[in-house]
């Protein structure tokens, strides 16, 4: 019997044990140190990280106003240069004679003026011849008009009547032409005036003289030469566009391909068709020759994935980290995102934006590669907890709040994320303990203890 209640009493107490350990496993077991944060107002920002190369932000391109072999280059690529400075000199000699031509036409209106200045003078003179003589007629026919008058009254008195009538009539009819009478001008061929000839050379003067200061190409604004253009390049570009617009007007099987030989022999004459621009090179009007840009004042052209450009606007601030500088921060802002998609490297769907980097303190250099952290949104005064402490339970977001000595699981709603750190906009409140340590080893109502720092 003794043996029995020793097997009852030992079974009672293996059930009490199992019982305990039941109950201490729903209650989290034993335990589990945690570190803890406690939630309050911080400022939090939200980023988008893309990747890109830089450019100029303003580049200035060189184009020249007229056309001409070089005579002389006084620049080379990367060359430093400031505003007004002389880039090229162009073989004036073809200008000069322009301005030349101007210069006598303008002379042979002159002379042409004065020859009919000369006839003008003569002719006012017999204007004037005329007209004198016209004058004594009309007296003479005054004089005679009352000569006649006076003569009437010795005629029979039958006749006085007649007489009269007769005389007057006649010299009123003389008076009537005389009014109607226009006297010869003494103007002296008046329309014959070379006014507009002399402002059509003077002008031809003014622009032979333009073309020839153009001659001497200056640079329109300071900065360093990055970038140049083959004078003869253009005539290659001149020859494909003849090419592509006598293509539809030649007849059938006219192959014109082999005009485009041409363009490389085009040297012969002073006009090579490539390679940078040397004395002898042949420029074209408005065909860039040089870009001139600011390496202190650039920005970056980044693609942004699909997925962030709805995120991304003007104006926002960016931090830019390039491979030629690690550890040096830029500063900038987004001035442009592109309406119009395009690819990344991975060929995935895109879009250019573009960063204008803050005056730097160094001169930077074109296709420079690096990183941009793009600020697209901020708040101040938000509950933010560490990003390690969320736990993600089939798609939704929980913390560990510890209170009276245990660990209670909470759902949370989320707003701005940053790198580390996530805006709790729903779930916690101020002053709450958050478990950022540990929380792999919890489950909730887990006793905790919270280890110090």
């Amino acid at each position: 019997m003794k043996s029995n209640k020793k097997v009852v009493v030992g079974a009672k107490a293996a059930l009490i044990i199992m019982f305990l350990a039941v109950v201490s496993a729903g209650c989290g077991g034993g335990t589990v140190k945690v570190e803890v944060t406690r939630v309050g107002p911080r400022s939090i920002e939200e980023s988008v990280t893309v990747a890109g190369s830089l450019q100029a932000a303003s580049p200035t391109q060189v184009i020249p106003q007229v056309s001409g072999p070089v005579a002389q280059v006084f620049v080379q690529d990367g060359q430093e240069v400031v505003a007004g400075q002389p880039l090229l000199q162009l073989d004036t000699s073809t200008l000069e004679q322009q301005l030349l031509s101007a210069k006598a036409g303008l002379e042979s209106t002159r002379s042409l003026a004065g020859m009919f200045a000369g006839l003008s003078s003569s002719v006012a003179g017999m204007g004037s011849a005329v007209n004198s003589a016209l004058s004594s007629v009309d007296a003479g026919i005054a004089s005679l008009y009352n000569i006649e008058k006076m003569v009437v009254p010795a005629l029979p008195e039958d006749q006085r009547l007649i007489a009269l009538q007769a005389i007057e009539a006649s010299y009123q009819s003389y008076q009537a032409r005389a009014s109607g009478r226009t006297p010869v001008s003494t103007g002296g061929g008046g329309s014959m005036s070379t006014g507009a000839q002399e402002a059509s050379s003077n002008k031809a003067i003014e622009n032979a003289k333009k073309n020839l200061q153009a001659a001497t190409i200056v640079a329109p604004a300071s900065g360093v030469i990055v970038s140049t253009q083959g004078g003869g390049g253009s005539i290659d570009s001149l020859m494909s566009t003849l090419m592509s617009s006598f293509s539809n007007m030649m007849p059938s099987g006219l192959n014109l391909s082999s005009l485009s030989s041409m363009s490389g022999g085009l040297g012969n004459i002073g006009m090579p068709s490539s390679g940078a621009i040397v004395p002898g090179s042949y420029v074209m009007p408005g065909t860039p020759i040089y870009t001139i840009v600011d390496l202190k004042s650039m920005c970056m052209i980044a693609k942004v994935d699909e997925a962030d450009i709805a995120k991304i606007a003007g104006n926002q601030g960016s931090t830019v980290n390039l491979e030629a500088y690690p550890g040096k921060k830029f500063t900038g802002a987004v001035i442009k995102v592109a309406d119009t998609a395009t690819k990344n490297e991975a060929g995935a769907t895109a879009f250019d934006v573009t960063i204008g980097l803050a005056t730097a303190d160094i001169n930077l250099k074109i296709g420079m590669t690096g990183t941009a952290n793009v600020i697209v949104a901020t708040k101040q005064s938000a509950l933010v907890i560490p990003i390690e402490s969320i736990v993600e339970k089939k798609g939704r977001k929980y913390v560990f709040k510890v209170k009276d000595g245990k660990a209670r699981l909470s759902e949370i709603k989320t707003g701005i994320v940053s790198e580390n750190s996530v805006e709790a906009t729903n779930g916690v409140e101020i002053g709450d303990k958050v478990v950022v340590k540990g929380v792999e080893k919890l489950k909730d109502g887990q006793r905790v203890s919270i280890s110090s720092k």
